[in-house]
């Protein structure tokens, strides 16, 4: 193990910061004591991790698994982190990539989750981990989205992005021919619809579309939707959360489908 880093300036803590702000990296940044330990159950490569000599026990595991370990003082790892209160913990590792049809084709998965514009870091992560405890295939996210990998996303996720295949940057008027083509009904969540979300069958194979937070779906994203539909409020409030409304919608096609 190298000396202990306490220079702010060092090279390798400006390449995370650099990182923490870039938007096509194909390495991203975990960070936490709990969602890095759940990064160690996955197989996915994990080149660096930073830490401070009160989880030098953490990077004992990890340095055994090949990955390179960096030891900081607490001023110099704040440096790097995003958290306010920073635990001491944080790895860099690398993305998977999936093909979008590759899935699609996938006899065992029926059901993904389209974010459209979804570009609330916090929103994103409780999608996506909400998809991944419900057992789904997998999240598809259009041009305009957060990325899945924001730091603040991952966080959010609580591991979940490590265990969901996510496809990102995609063209929502391109999807529809592809959709259809591998017989998925693209469901649409949306406060003008007339259908209410338990009265449709959730059992075919689904991608289940969630607008923007604020915006919500246009007229032409209506037209190009298979099935509309809405989640009851009685109460007095204009809509739902966007996180809780695709929770719901997916934790009633997990019912539907026999909770299995």
């Amino acid at each position: 193990m190298s000396d202990v880093i306490s220079s702010a300036g060092n090279p390798l803590l400006k390449a995370v910061r650099k990182l923490a702000q870039s938007k096509v990296e194909e390495r991203f940044i975990v960070e936490g004591e709990r969602v890095v330990a759940e990064l160690f159950t996955t197989d996915l490569l994990v080149e660096k991790l930073f830490f401070v000599e009160k989880y030098a026990h953490i990077a004992d595991k990890w340095q055994k698994r090949g990955t390179q370990v960096f030891e900081l003082t607490p001023a110099a790892f704040a440096s790097i982190s995003e958290t306010k209160n920073a635990q001491g913990v944080l790895a860099i590792a690398v993305r998977k990539t999936f093909a979008l049809e590759v899935l699609l084709q996938n006899k065992d998965i029926s059901f993904f989750v389209l974010g459209d514009h979804v570009q609330d870091p916090g929103n994103l992560g409780t999608i996506i981990r909400t998809a991944a405890a419900a057992g789904f295939g997998g999240l598809l996210l259009t041009v305009g989205s957060v990325d899945a990998y924001n730091p603040k996303v991952v966080r959010a996720t609580m591991g979940g992005c490590f265990k969901l295949p996510i496809v990102e940057k995609l063209q929502i008027k391109r999807l529809k021919p592809i959709f259809q083509q591998y017989g998925y009904q693209l469901v649409l969540a949306d406060v003008r619809a007339e259908s209410i979300y338990t009265e449709i069958d959730l059992r075919k194979r689904t991608v289940l579309w969630i607008g923007n937070e604020n915006t919500g779906p246009d007229k032409e994203c209506l037209d190009l939707a298979d099935v509309l539909v809405k989640i009851p409020q009685p109460g007095a409030v204009e809509s739902l959360n966007v996180s809780v409304a695709a929770s719901l919608i997916m934790y009633e096609a997990l019912r539907q489908r026999g909770w299995s």
